[in-house]
């Protein structure tokens, strides 16, 4: 079994939470014209795409982690910024984390890309009152660069209602232990790139909470990468 240590925000307190799945929404973005217009771009490019969205991928449980340090086999992985969701004690709870992607598997199976990198989450965790999550901001960098690589707020993902109905018509109801990836926001500038290093930001401005993620990539010998150790 999984388990991870989270802190919660307002007191500190410690929540041991057993993972029971690990899920990725894929595709969640509010503005419908922009998601097809992506799906058109990577069927372009000769990616297979869905045919319907949003998607959900599970992953195996063992990939989650709060680690410092990932290990990868391709060249080609990058991070990306999501609000993660964690059922946990009968309430939910929201944090940070980076569904860590193989982008040259993706060009051959998403769904497959989805499950050779680890998940990464922040270890602090921010109670829910409510479902509303336009306020929250999310922003990530790379490789220490000043400029976001990502930057926007959850109004651009499908509210939280609409991406647990699209999880239900995949056959999944979410119980205690289940963490959600709940989707990402485009990069700046349009070019995702691989890094060595990766940092992700959530902020609830109504309450003044933040929570803060970061990690170093090092790609395996056996890959041949010539990724710094960091």
């Amino acid at each position: 079994m999984t388990q991870i240590r989270f802190d919660r925000i307002d007191s500190g307190e410690p929540l041991d939470v057993a993972v029971n799945r690990v899920l990725i929404a894929g595709f969640t973005g509010r503005d419908a014209a922009s998601v097809q217009e992506h799906i058109d771009e990577l069927r372009a490019l000769g990616v297979p795409v869905p045919d319907t969205v949003p998607t959900v991928v599970e992953v195996a449980r063992e990939m989650l982690t709060t680690a410092e340090t990932i290990e990868v086999d391709g060249t080609f992985t990058s991070g990306e910024v999501e609000p993660v969701l964690v059922l946990f004690s009968g309430r939910r709870w929201l944090t940070v984390g980076s569904d860590h992607t193989d982008r040259d598997v993706e060009r051959e199976s998403i769904a497959r890309s989805k499950q050779v990198c680890p998940k990464v989450v922040a270890r602090t965790l921010l109670p829910l009152g409510d479902d509303n999550l336009d306020a929250v901001q999310l922003e990530s960098w790379v490789d220490g660069e000043g400029r976001p690589y990502q930057q926007g707020g959850m109004e651009a993902i499908l509210p939280l209602g609409r991406i647990e109905e699209a999880l239900q018509a995949a056959g999944v109801t979410l119980m205690d232990g289940d963490v959600v990836f709940l989707g990402t926001l485009p990069v700046t500038g349009g070019s995702m790139r691989p890094s060595r290093s990766f940092r992700a930001t959530l902020r609830e401005p109504r309450a003044g909470h933040r929570i803060d993620l970061a990690y170093h990539v090092n790609v395996r010998p056996t890959s041949g990468a010539a990724y710094a150790q960091a």
